[in-house]
């Protein structure tokens, strides 16, 4: 892990005020436009016979295999992965709404650990900070008086921890709980000098009081449990602010599968978090491979240019590479995103550009790349989708049963190198021979 006094010297000047970056609900002269009351008008019925032919055709295109391209880039997650039984395997996704509703990232994380072992739920954002996010069956709650800093705005140089968002509360009494199965909790926060106290209870008996002031920079505090359910809960002690970047729940082996999503984030978010505090959580969390799940907003931002994404997201994969140097690297293409245009379903161009890009980054970055859209179709296919029940009337998300097909193909195809025995997973073996260090050594896994 970095020095601290590294760290110390970009947060020092933080104080309360902190809370200013938080980011403005909608008005409600906004939200009262006369735009909005406008009825819209009613989506036509789907047949039965119109849902069961979308459903085929959704069949014949996802029975086509579209193999994750540069597959040798995952060799070091191969190696790690083949130590799972006695470890702990970290995989971060980070991306937009696709990612934090969990319901892609949560079908991954249980195929994964149903094959490795039950490594937990690893790092998420304390509470619900905002509407869309959760982790699959693991119920988190907030009371009500903590703001949320960080998300699309208002990020600028404040440290955000690993995922770029923090959560701040400044009376006592407010409360953050997760229910969860593990063997050990851990909560991330900033240490700041004008911090205040918080009581961390399992079960609803006190376990510990951490004092989160003290020199500026990252702070952890522990608890170990007997393995299995729990109900884990964090309270405010004082009129003294907390910032809380997020919490740790797991076990010291087995896979667990991160999902780091910001409703409405494109992959230029990173280059707004501070990139020493940013690298000092990605060290410490040590992962063996990071997902980078971005594209549906940039296919629809009004500022996008080719130059500026290419720029931006070969910028994002250089962080996570200094940050990570034996970490593995894959980009997650975007899946098929449709706009209403004279009574037809038109997907939105720019992917074509946005997917491109992206393959060309991961070959220039030496990082894996899986077209999702292809996968599920190709251009055109999300309105199938939708018909099939498989979409929402978006045509931007999924239904659960959709999320849930595409998390089993995504699975399928980052498997099947290591799977098949491919020279890619004997390159992996070689990086890790029996009773030596891995291609991560330099950032051996952490305990739990």
């Amino acid at each position: 892990m970095r020095a601290v006094p590294a760290l110390a010297a970009v947060l020092v000047w933080l104080t309360p005020a902190m809370s200013a970056a938080t980011p403005k609900a909608p008005s409600k002269k906004m939200a009262s436009s006369g735009k909005s009351r406008r009825r819209a008008k009613p989506a036509p019925k789907i047949s039965a016979q119109q849902r069961e032919q979308a459903s085929a055709q959704v069949a014949e295109w996802t029975s086509r295999t579209t193999p994750i391209e540069n597959p040798e880039a995952l060799a070091a997650f191969f190696a790690r992965l083949a130590e799972a039984g006695a470890s702990a395997v970290r995989v971060l996704q980070y991306g937009d709404s696709h990612t934090a509703a969990d319901s892609f990232s949560g079908v991954v994380r249980l195929s994964l650990q149903q094959q490795y072992g039950d490594g937990g739920l690893g790092f998420g954002f304390a509470g619900r900070p905002f509407i869309g996010y959760r982790r699959l069956g693991s119920p988190a709650t907030e009371s009500k008086k903590w703001k949320v800093e960080g998300l699309t705005r208002g990020a600028g140089e404040a440290p955000f921890g690993l995922g770029g968002v923090t959560l701040t509360a400044r009376v006592p009494g407010e409360t953050l709980s997760l229910r969860t199965s593990c063997s050990r909790f851990e909560l991330q926060f900033l240490r700041h000098p004008d911090a205040g106290r918080v009581e961390i209870s399992v079960d609803g008996s006190a376990q510990a009081t951490i004092d989160t002031s003290g020199a500026p920079g990252p702070g952890n505090a522990a608890v170990d449990v007997a393995d299995g359910e729990h109900t884990f809960e964090v309270r405010t002690l004082d009129r003294r602010p907390v910032w809380i970047w997020g919490w740790v729940t797991g076990r010291a082996h087995g896979v667990t599968y991160e999902n780091l999503g910001i409703n409405g984030a494109q992959a230029s978010i990173m280059l707004l978090w501070d990139e020493t505090a940013h690298a000092s959580q990605l060290e410490r969390r040590a992962p063996a491979l990071v997902v980078l799940a971005y594209g549906t907003n940039e296919a629809g931002a009004p500022d996008w240019t080719a130059d500026g994404y290419h720029q931006s997201l070969s910028a994002a994969v250089s962080r996570i590479r200094k940050a990570l140097p034996g970490a593995s690297v894959l980009l997650l293409g975007p899946p098929d995103r449709a706009a209403r245009k004279k009574g037809a379903w038109i997907t939105l161009e720019r992917l074509n550009a946005i997917i491109d890009i992206q393959r060309s980054v991961a070959r220039q970055q030496n990082a894996a790349f899986w077209d999702q859209r292809s996968q599920m179709g190709g251009a055109g296919s999300m309105h199938t989708w939708y018909v099939a029940g498989l979409a929402q009337g978006d045509h931007v998300h999924f239904t659960e049963a959709g999320y849930t097909q595409l998390g089993h193909l995504f699975v399928r195809q980052l498997l099947e190198p290591r799977l098949a025995g491919s020279d890619v997973e004997a390159r992996a073996q070689q990086s890790s021979p029996h009773g030596q260090k891995s291609e991560n050594s330099r950032n051996p896994p952490q305990s739990h």
